[in-house]
């Protein structure tokens, strides 16, 4: 991302504004406030937050908010039906805001060519006219009541949207940076908003200036307060918010560009991008106090995220969604400290899993996590131990002591319906199934009273050369490898993983492609759509088949699997969820 130059901090806010377009010569910056966020140089942060209702949770969500959930769709469009500037509203948004979202609509040539492409892999999508009358339809429904459509808007926007907000003492204040195409179009939007019957109607609106700018207020709360600066239309909760975007527009006040938990969320993110957005969640959350309705933020694991960055590409192989998190050790728990210290390396259960299995779940440090959260369970209730103990779950021979922490779920079709499996990294393979029979009885089979729950009745088979114990209520079917125990829906297929002779998945075309540079150390997701749809479609009757085909397959065929996964370095925790686009006109 490109960032334009700031300045230093500006005038105090009772000075009178130049006259637009002159040079003036700030004073230099005040020392900044003891406890103030950072800045990139260190310089005086904002002192503008102050708290407004327009963006308060529980309230009527606002124009600028339908407007921004319409500009989102026409990202969908940009490849094609937008032009090129050189505006960077992001630099206009004063630093020390809590949240900020940008709607890149005119992104790089690489994001359009792989949108493009994404696009065409839809063929029920017909070209550009269709997109544009979907989004005009969208925004009929969003604006239905306020005097405007969905074409008041979609003529006049430029290649950029970015929304800001700032939250203080459990209320915010927010503005809209939407960059113009067409002053006249957009001027004609406002126009229709106080029109007779309209949203804005018999709003009184008064005049002032800021820095040149004349800025539009008015004497109604709900409705925002707008300007006209330079190639952009700024729609503000209230003037005062308005007034600090036009100072940093002129360099009188640091942009978020400056601010150091932004720059360090944007550094994690891909280059390229249609989405991108950060939050400062610690200022959201605690701000001069927490809301009732964001307390329940600052509990677990979530309550030690200081900062969250998103970004949303378009890839040669699809749609993806990268989040980063910069994390606060000292606030999280045991459990999540002790899952992200534990040394990496590949799960390789994941060599045991089919290929053609129908999609898989890696799990990481489960023995770390499980041990960690049984000892804060016994610590708040000392009476769990021994009952934990007896049920052949902890101990120095319980069954969670021999799990090396690696974990894969996945499901596959056979002949007569779907078939599942769990296959756990343990020590010693014979020892843990053994444990793992007994322990499934009591599970399954609780005494009343509150003791030790019964045995399964098991018995042996013999598969194609894999021993396989099976329990006859409820079914559940056990294998032991060199490494690790299967525990599957039916003997069949504990015994086909466990002899594991045919291709692996971490071998097939469909895992590979989805997967690749995906961050996997602490989990990991794949599923593949096809098959997936073939399966939920072979199931289905003649007629449910004929309903499934015209309305569900012409969306599903066009995505190949969709994947996800999350790792962690240090303070810096990252995720991705990437939906595969099948090749126009290629195999599903």
């Amino acid at each position: 991302m490109e960032r334009p130059p700031t300045g230093q901090v500006g005038p105090p806010e009772d000075l009178p504004p130049p006259p637009r377009d002159t040079d003036v010569e700030p004073p230099a910056p005040e020392p900044a406030p003891e406890g103030a966020r950072r800045t990139v140089p260190a310089e005086q942060p904002a002192g503008w937050r102050a708290a407004s209702a327009w963006v308060a949770a529980h309230r009527r969500p606002a124009l600028a908010a339908s407007v921004l959930a319409l500009l989102l769709g026409v990202t969908v469009a940009a490849a094609a039906i937008l032009r090129g500037s050189t505006v960077h509203l992001l630099a206009r948004v004063p630093s020390g805001v809590d949240a900020v979202v940008v709607l890149h609509l005119d992104p790089s040539a690489a994001q359009k060519l792989n949108l493009a492409r994404i696009r065409s892999s839809f063929p029920q999508v017909d070209g550009d006219q269709e997109l544009l009358a979907r989004l005009r339809a969208l925004g009929d429904e969003l604006f239905a009541g306020t005097g405007i459509g969905g074409g008041d808007l979609l003529g006049w926007v430029g290649p950029e949207v970015v929304a800001a907000v700032d939250v203080a003492e459990g209320e915010g204040r927010s503005a809209l940076l939407v960059a113009v195409a067409d002053e006249t179009g957009a001027r004609t939007m406002l126009a229709k908003l106080q029109a007779p019957g309209a949203a804005w109607e018999g709003v009184g609106w008064s005049e002032r200036v800021r820095q040149g700018v004349e800025i539009r207020v008015p004497d109604r709360a709900g409705v925002p307060a707008y300007a006209f600066d330079r190639d952009a239309l700024i729609l503000a909760s209230d003037a005062a918010f308005l007034e600090a975007v036009i100072d940093t527009t002129r360099e009188l006040r640091p942009s978020i560009l400056r601010d150091v938990g932004y720059l360090e969320m944007e550094s994690a993110l891909p280059d390229g991008r249609l989405v991108s957005a950060y939050a400062d969640l610690r200022a959201i959350v605690e701000g001069d106090g927490p809301r009732d309705d964001l307390a329940a933020l600052s509990d677990g694991d979530l309550g030690a995220v200081d900062g969250l960055g998103l970004s949303v590409s378009a890839e040669p192989g699809g749609l993806a969604v990268d989040v980063a998190a910069r994390i606060d050790r000292a606030a999280l728990s045991q459990a999540a400290l002790a899952s992200i210290d534990a040394p990496e390396a590949p799960n390789e259960l994941l060599g045991l899993v089919p290929a053609e299995a129908l999609g898989v779940v890696s799990l990481r440090h489960v023995d770390v996590m499980a041990e960690v959260a049984l000892g804060e369970l016994v610590a708040a209730s000392p009476r769990q131990a021994p009952a934990l103990e007896r049920l052949g779950l902890t101990g120095e021979d319980g069954f969670l002591a021999r799990l090396t922490g690696d974990v894969a779920i996945e499901a596959v079709r056979e002949d007569d319906g779907l078939a599942g499996a769990a296959v756990l990294g343990v020590h010693d393979p014979p020892a843990a199934a053994r444990d793992l029979e007994r322990l499934l009885g009591r599970v399954a089979q609780p005494d009343p009273r509150g003791g030790v729950g019964r045995d399964l009745v098991w018995r042996t088979a013999t598969i194609e050369g894999v021993r396989v114990r099976v329990s006859r209520e409820p079914v559940v079917a056990i294998a032991a490898t060199e490494a690790a125990v299967v525990v599957a829906t039916t003997p069949a297929h504990a015994a086909v993983i466990a002899r594991a002779r045919g291709p692996s998945i971490v071998a097939s075309d469909a895992f590979v492609r989805a997967t690749a540079g995906l961050p996997s150390d602490d989990g990991m997701v794949f599923v593949d759509v096809q098959a997936v749809a073939r399966a939920v479609r072979d199931g289905l009757g003649a007629d449910e088949r004929e309903r499934f085909d015209e309305v569900v397959m012409p969306w599903l065929r066009s995505i190949r699997a969709v994947a996800f996964g999350a790792g962690s370095a240090g303070t810096l925790q990252r995720a991705r969820l990437l939906i595969q686009v099948a090749s126009p006109g290629g195999p599903g």
